[in-house]
């Protein structure tokens, strides 16, 4: 072979290996797409891309967000398609404070929500009786002396005529006020020679002392720690049936605000075993006295197909406006002896804090009044000033009740104000009353805050309200409840626009839980989980906002609900 020809056929054989090289490189980029949706409306909240028509899915991941012919090109042989007709689609809700078990378990007690008076309540505790194992206890919630025409505390005899030889135990609608039988206060050994428990308090008889069987806050665990506990067959049937629940009203990730210790190696193991159907991220610890230790329990970031992630702790400082335990700069309005209730001395939290931020873990605590919030505002500030951390985005769980010289100091501090709008409209009637005029001009200031620069991360607080996010849209955007009461909106200066409402309901909350980057927006490379809606939450009337609802979830690109009629692949 002439030298020529050897060197035509060594370019020859560098073309053929460029070219197999790009090939080769071709198939590992081509990815071979599994779902499309078209024919849709697909709003982002991405403001690089708003909209688009389709999706393309590869796996759990979002691959393209485009026109129709351009995701259609997209798919393969095996790529299933869902033609959306029109439909709406958002990103996947994240509710940002609920409490998962909680609504498992609600789901199979006596439901105590709209009684109209502690009669009412007493009798839907008879009705029990016969489903009843004789001596067992008879658990319930959702009482709320608020919506009774005489607005006062039930007692212990209410409920003793009716209950025969079962101890009773019913919290309070916010879970911060406990409701008992004399035989629930027997077995707990309660009398009149009882203490208040540290951050907890026995509502008594005026003159004798007397327990009235009313236990607020920390002092309800003298009688929920002598109740018969459950196993975790019990917990993971609860979290099952929460998950299937908040799947259907759209919610693809939950932060669930307190749970027990071995609730962490629960979650690992229900992942394990492909039973967690819901993203959580969970914050360790349910009431201050069950955290010997905050810092016991090695962190775990995106477990599984990342379905679990423990990575805060939760603590409370103080109790509820409707039980009046929230902690007041000034005292109640319409109770002038009683200024509210500290779960927790500032000193320990700026201590647990900075421990926190030595070690690697997000602070999250509920506080509901101006005072509460004024220590929790100042404890973080301490701690962040003694120990540097480059992103702690430590929370306030409610922030309720602000003073107005208060609001500003959250997006100063980079705290993240992890709120519940249905609250406030659940609050509305009777907030006036216990604060008094002044105090309204930090209540439930989501307007206030977002304006501050502080972030907003929404939820529900389920079981405390019902957990349909579309409620919780419709209370931030309009502050009305469903009969559009009152006229304007409460306080209407704090409402917020859909898009503000919705990106605290999506990357408010991915964001309060470090997760920006794989959800909370309809992105390429973030996680598929999706919402199809049954009509366009943008353009429908304000007053119909609470009456939009998903027809298909989609979470890490699969279906996991679907409504009767929904599109189907």
């Amino acid at each position: 072979m002439t030298g020529l020809a050897l060197v035509i056929t060594g370019l020859a054989l560098l073309m053929t290996g460029l070219a197999g090289c790009g090939g080769a490189e071709r198939k590992e980029t081509v990815r071979q797409v599994d779902l499309i949706l078209v024919n849709g409306r697909i709003h982002t909240l991405d403001p690089a891309a708003p909209e688009g028509t389709a999706v393309a899915i590869v796996g759990d991941r979002i691959e393209k967000v485009g026109s129709d012919a351009e995701i259609a090109a997209l798919a393969g042989p095996g790529t299933k398609k869902v033609d959306l007709g029109g439909r709406t689609v958002i990103p996947g809700l994240v509710d940002a404070h609920l409490h998962l078990m909680g609504i498992g378990k609600s789901l199979s007690e006596l439901d105590l929500r709209g009684a109209a008076s502690a009669a009412e309540a007493a009798a839907k505790v008879a009705g029990a009786l016969a489903q009843t194992a004789s001596g067992a206890w008879i658990e319930g919630w959702g009482w709320d002396q608020n919506l009774w025409q005489v607005p006062e505390f039930p007692a212990a005899s209410d409920l003793d005529a009716v209950s025969g030889d079962h101890p009773v135990a019913l919290k309070r609608v916010d879970g911060h006020a406990l409701w008992v039988n004399q035989a629930a206060l027997n077995a707990a050994g309660i009398d009149r020679t009882t203490p208040d428990p540290k951050g907890g308090k026995l509502i008594r008889e005026r003159g004798t002392g007397k327990p009235t069987g009313i236990l607020l806050d920390d002092a309800m665990s003298l009688v929920l720690d002598r109740m018969p506990q459950p196993g975790p067959e019990t917990k993971q049937k609860w979290i099952e049936e929460a998950a299937a629940k908040l799947l259907s009203a759209g919610i693809t990730s939950v932060h669930d605000a307190g749970v027990d210790p071995e609730d962490i190696d629960l979650y690992k193991m229900m992942v394990e075993a492909g039973r967690l159907p819901i993203r959580v991220y969970a914050m360790l610890g349910d009431t201050n006295k069950k955290l010997q230790d905050y810092f016991s329990i090695p962190t775990v970031v995106g477990y599984g197909d990342r379905r679990f992630t423990f990575r805060a702790i939760k603590v409370g400082v103080d109790g509820a406006l409707g039980s009046r335990g929230a902690a007041l700069l000034a005292a109640y309005s319409d109770d002038p002896k009683n200024w509210g209730l500290t779960t927790m001395p500032q000193e320990q939290l700026e201590q647990i804090s900075r421990e926190a931020l030595r070690r690697g873990y997000q602070v999250c605590v509920h506080a509901i009044g101006d005072r509460a919030n004024r220590m929790v505002l100042d404890a973080f500030q301490r701690a962040l000033s003694l120990v540097p951390s480059g992103d702690p985005r430590f929370r306030i769980e409610h922030a309720q009740i602000l003073s107005p010289d208060d609001v500003p100091r959250l997006g100063r501090l980079g705290i993240i104000a992890s709120m519940q709008p249905v609250h406030a409209t659940s609050d509305m009637p009777w907030v006036p009353a216990r604060v008094g005029e002044d105090r309204l001009a930090g209540a439930y200031a989501w307007r206030s805050l977002l304006d501050s620069s502080a972030r907003l991360a929404f939820g529900s607080d389920a079981p405390v309200e019902h957990w349909n996010p579309f409620d919780g849209l419709f209370a931030a955007v309009t502050r009305q409840d469903h009969d559009l009461r009152p006229e304007g909106g409460w306080l209407p200066g704090e409402r917020l626009s859909r898009e503000e409402a919705l990106r605290a309901y999506t990357l408010g909350g991915a964001y309060a839980a470090f997760e920006e980057k794989e959800k909370g927006t309809v992105t390429p490379g973030k996680l598929a989980d999706l919402v199809v809606l049954d009509g366009d939450y943008f353009e429908v009337p304000e007053a119909e906002i609470w009456k939009v609802s998903p027809e298909m979830t989609i979470l890490g690109g699969k279906v996991v609900y679907a409504r009767p009629g929904a599109p189907a692949s």
